[in-house]
């Protein structure tokens, strides 16, 4: 399908909307309103439970939206959710067109039905490159829907030798502040954040999200077999942020403690580590669709030795720290070639730390 420049001019823009605000676990979604050529009207879904992108866009343009064209990145929901459903308020509007990027893989979405029954004209722009990238915002959202587990990205700092923590086990900071503020923003992203129990009691991190405007604290994970985490862990103060315990066993006493706290405990029974595909299977039934795991290095060896992870994160600082605290642990792989291989790899500076990306599996390769 030739593109028009207007047509381009909108999903451009709808892009751009797209990667505006911190919507976890719901899509990012764009919208814009065209009529007479010029946008009258934009929108971006900001936060879950907030007003979706295309009814924003839609009361921008007021009355100018009767005949014109609509322009959203995913399509528009026909079903009550926590707002009421964009076709009808598309509907009402007027609009004679809409365009769509990409289809909504949730069979409770069925916008473009229930647009078409109306008599609306649709266009679907799904085998487009701004398709592919309006898929690539939604990495984490199409994934979920594609496997019924959360998009798993990994994140650590490191040194230029690899290490993430000195001898004493020391780790504040190896990485710089803007790439500390970074790492909030990919916690606000993803919606859920997690550590293992090593990470939680020698760091007793917050995990929440603290440099940027939130609604929505992300959910916090933690995978700790026998329980062992300090009660008074900032992560069991379910004030800040709420807190999911993935654990073998617990102690009677502390586990009716922390429930009293608000904390959520699933207790696998079984012995040895904590289950990751059963946690990451339980969070997707939750409907979780993003977890940033930011350590330790066990766990994160125990997600690639299990190919349950599918991105890496590295904010690598220019340092020298020396010693064995290697960020990764996995088993290792007895020849070169068979050493696991990332794809669409990026580098981008980070202050004076550079920022490293890549992909362990990517959307339409689901992994076993």
């Amino acid at each position: 399908m030739t593109l028009s420049k207007i047509d381009e001019l909108a999903l451009r823009r709808c892009l751009s909307l797209a990667k505006r605000g911190f919507p976890a676990p719901n899509p990012h979604v764009g919208a814009v309103v065209v009529k007479g050529g010029a946008i009258v009207g934009e929108g971006f879904h900001n936060a879950a439970g907030q007003a979706h992108a295309e009814s924003i866009a839609l009361a921008k343009a007021g009355k100018r939206a009767k005949g014109a064209e609509l322009y959203c990145t995913l399509e528009p929901c026909s079903h009550h959710g926590k707002t009421p459903p964009c076709t009808d308020a598309i509907i009402a509007a007027g609009v004679s067109t809409v365009t769509i990027l990409n289809l909504d893989p949730n069979p409770k979405v069925a916008g473009l039905d229930r647009l078409k029954e109306a008599g609306l004209t649709v266009r679907v722009l799904d085998a487009t490159d701004f398709a592919l990238s309006a898929m690539r915002i939604n990495e984490k959202f199409f994934w979920f829907h594609q496997t019924k587990r959360p998009f798993v990205t990994i994140k650590l700092a490191i040194s230029l030798d690899g290490r993430i923590a000195a001898a004493s086990g020391d780790s504040q900071w190896i990485s710089s502040e803007p790439s500390r503020k970074a790492a909030h923003k990919l916690r606000a992203l993803h919606g859920a954040v997690a550590v293992g129990s090593g990470t939680a009691g020698k760091d007793d991190p917050q995990l929440t999200v603290r440099h940027l405007r939130v609604v929505n604290q992300p959910l916090r994970v933690l995978f700790d077999s026998a329980g062992r985490t300090p009660e008074q862990s900032h992560l069991f103060d379910t004030a800040l942020a709420p807190t999911i315990l993935y654990c073998q066993s617990i102690p009677k006493l502390k586990r009716a403690s922390l429930a009293d706290r608000g904390v959520e405990i699933v207790e696998q029974g079984g012995k040895g580590p904590v289950d990751l595909k059963g946690a990451l299977e339980d969070l997707g039934r939750r409907g979780v669709t993003g977890l940033l795991v930011e350590g330790g290095a066990r766990l994160a060896a125990r997600l690639f030795d299990q190919r349950l992870a599918n991105k890496l994160i590295l904010f690598v600082a220019p340092i020298l720290v020396g010693g064995q605290e290697s960020f990764f642990r996995s088993k290792g792989v007895q020849s070169i070639a068979d050493a696991p291989k990332l794809n669409n790899v990026s580098w981008r500076r980070s202050g004076p730390d550079f920022q490293f990306e890549g992909y362990l599996s990517v959307l339409g390769e689901p992994k076993e």
